[in-house]
């Protein structure tokens, strides 16, 4: 009653009046700078830690072994083999013209961890494959053949790709006859075989 007697009072008299005295404060009401830093502090670490966690959940490359292993079922890696330099020309086979590359090295590991895979059941057929052309296939063949050779293992390779065969050039051979001819029987298996040493 008192305050609405007082605002009546104040209209009435179409002046200002002073209801009570304002009193300067003891500690500023703003910027505070300690609670200010320590809430960014929080934030940024909220937040970063945040982002960094959605990044990862939603980054599906493969970055390391362990990723390819997860990605491929718990499939052990064989060997990891740094890619070749450009620059080479089409017969360069890494094992066969440069023994002592990094690239040669691992080849000879991958023929190495074959060996070890086929301990209880012998290899005698290994597949190279790739979901898209200029993946390595090539390059590969070429390379664990040679490899496998230097090891003491007879190696006979079999391009069995149609469109684009490109293993004869590895090798300096004649792409005819080949896996077509033999197949549709214009020539025999004794034909199509060259041998390379």
């Amino acid at each position: 009653l008192e305050d609405v007697e007082l605002t009546a009072d104040i209209t009435n008299t179409s002046g200002a009046q002073v209801l009570t005295q304002a009193d300067a404060p003891e500690t500023p009401v703003s910027p505070t700078p300690i609670r200010d830093a320590v809430l960014a502090l929080v934030l940024g670490l909220v937040l970063g830690t945040g982002l960094a966690f959605l990044i990862d959940t939603l980054d599906e490359r493969i970055r390391s072994v362990a990723d390819l292993e997860q990605v491929s079922g718990g499939v052990p890696t064989l060997a990891l083999v740094p890619e070749v330099e450009k620059g080479h020309t089409d017969s360069f086979v890494a094992v066969r013209d440069d023994p002592k590359s990094p690239q040669a090295e691992a080849f000879r590991s991958l023929r190495t961890a074959l060996k070890f895979a086929g301990l209880e059941r012998p290899m005698k057929v290994v597949q190279i494959t790739s979901a898209a052309q200029g993946e390595g296939k090539t390059t590969t063949v070429a390379n664990l053949a040679v490899a496998l050779a230097q090891g003491g293992d007879r190696v006979a390779i079999v391009c069995c790709d149609l469109r684009r065969p490109r293993v004869q050039e590895r090798f300096g051979v004649d792409l005819t006859p080949g896996l077509t001819d033999v197949l549709v029987g214009d020539a025999t298996l004794a034909d199509a075989l060259r041998r390379y040493d």
